[in-house]
């Protein structure tokens, strides 16, 4: 069986589960690293936690298992959650994540280039519109290969935690 068969199958099988269980399946990929794996990445509105993955991977296997012919000999099942820097999968996920910073990989250069980062703009036409150092771009969504968001993660220099001192000390603020 090819792999586009199963995992479109293995699809039908546990979109259901992951909808009982509360949580969507974004997406569904079978790799091949030291034997099979067959990935899951699952999210809710709310977001999802470990307990979340835990009853779908639990739903999942079970299921799976009573397919035995679905993937063939030894597998490994993972479920996991979207992360932070997550995929946009979807249509609505380039309205939901408008205003994020995000990071695009093209099918074919555009303007040079096949890799953008930018703040998302949104999806206007079948066109992701994407700001670049202040300048929009207009990419067809159908000519993107990936897009991912790329947040911004500070951390505090030394003036900042100086700023932020209450006068107790380094012992009193659990600091080594």
């Amino acid at each position: 069986m090819e792999t586009d068969e199963i995992l479109e199958r293995a699809r039908n099988l546990l979109e259901p589960i992951a909808a009982r269980e509360g949580c969507e399946l974004l997406d569904l990929r079978l790799v091949r690293h030291r034997g099979w794996t067959l990935r899951l990445t699952i999210d809710s509105p709310t977001g999802v936690g470990i307990d979340d993955c835990v009853r779908v991977s639990r739903a999942a296997s079970a299921r799976l298992d009573e397919s035995e012919d679905l993937v063939r000999g030894k597998y490994v099942l993972e479920v996991s959650s979207p992360g932070i820097d997550r995929e946009l999968f979807k249509d609505a996920d380039y309205t939901r994540f408008a205003g994020q910073q995000v990071k695009v990989e093209l099918h074919e250069p555009q303007g040079g280039r096949r890799r953008y980062t930018g703040t998302l703009q949104g999806l206007q036409e079948g066109e992701v519109i994407l700001e670049v150092k202040g300048k929009q771009h207009a990419f067809p969504l159908e000519g993107i290969q990936r897009a991912r968001l790329a947040p911004r993660i500070t951390v505090p220099g030394p003036a900042e935690e100086a700023a932020g001192r209450t006068g107790r000390s380094r012992k009193q603020r659990g600091v080594r």
